[in-house]
């Protein structure tokens, strides 16, 4: 998780992004928790556990490639976010 801070009076300049044609072959998700816990298990492509970590109030999960799995530890809220179209039926291989 990275904090960007500046002090008072400091000026981001005004900007915008260029339009770019991306192509995109899989589904990134960001996980930001509100409150509770989350415990995030870690698996390789090949479906294999690789490690968990725990996330809590404030936290920001982002997931690239691999498999990932989670256990609510303490009743939680988050915001999860992914790019589109998203096709639950066909976007998603469970194990």
């Amino acid at each position: 998780m990275a904090f960007i801070s500046h002090p008072k009076n400091y000026l981001i300049k005004p900007h915008y992004h260029k339009k770019i044609e991306r192509k995109i072959n899989s589904t990134t998700e960001v996980l930001i928790v509100l409150n509770g816990v989350l415990k995030v298990n870690f698996y390789s492509k090949n479906k294999k556990y690789l490690f968990s970590k725990i996330a809590k109030k404030s936290d920001i999960v982002i997931l690239l490639t691999g498999g990932h799995g989670f256990k609510i530890i303490k009743k939680c809220k988050f915001i999860e976010v992914k790019q589109g179209p998203y096709d639950i039926k066909k976007d998603k291989i469970k194990f």
